[in-house]
Order: C-alpha cells, then sequence, then structure tokens
C-alpha cells in the first residue's frame, strides 16, 4: 500500500511539475552547449511527451504490483553452487 501511494504521488507531482521540470531542462541544456556531442544533447532534451511518458512509467510500475518480477528477471533460477 505505501508502494502504491507513493508512486502515484510520485506520478502526480511529475505531471504537476512539468513546467519547472522543463524550465530546468532548458537551463541545464544552455550551460551543457558545448560541452557535450549533440546526440547527447538531444537524449538530454526534455519535452511534454518524455515527461508525460516518464510519469506514465511510474503509473505503469504501481499498476504491475511486482515490478522487480517482471520481464527477464521473473524467468531467472537461483541456484546454489
Amino acid at each position: 500500500m505505501k508502494k502504491t501511494v507513493f508512486l502515484e504521488t510520485f506520478a502526480k507531482r511529475v505531471f504537476g511539475q512539468k513546467d519547472d521540470l522543463l524550465s530546468a531542462n532548458a537551463r541545464d541544456l544552455r550551460a551543457a552547449k558545448g560541452k557535450i556531442g549533440a546526440a547527447l544533447m538531444a537524449r538530454l532534451e526534455l519535452n511534454d511527451a518524455k515527461i508525460d511518458s516518464v510519469a506514465g512509467m511510474i503509473l505503469g510500475v504501481r499498476e504491475s504490483g511486482r515490478p522487480h518480477r517482471q520481464g527477464v528477471a521473473a524467468s531467472l533460477k537461483w541456484t546454489r553452487v
């Protein structure tokens, strides 16, 4: 229950602070200009869609229940040698 509440709160804050995140990201990118490559700059640049995606992924973790048991990790077996 605590994890669910935390994830919901976290996602809401990401959505709610989108303008602040975009502003801070723009400042960071201006400071990094000329110091890092263009490809890295493009990957680091945030936009509405990227922020919405991150918040959606946070909510997806909440929906999945046990994220550490998803995907590849769920198919691994621990073996004592």
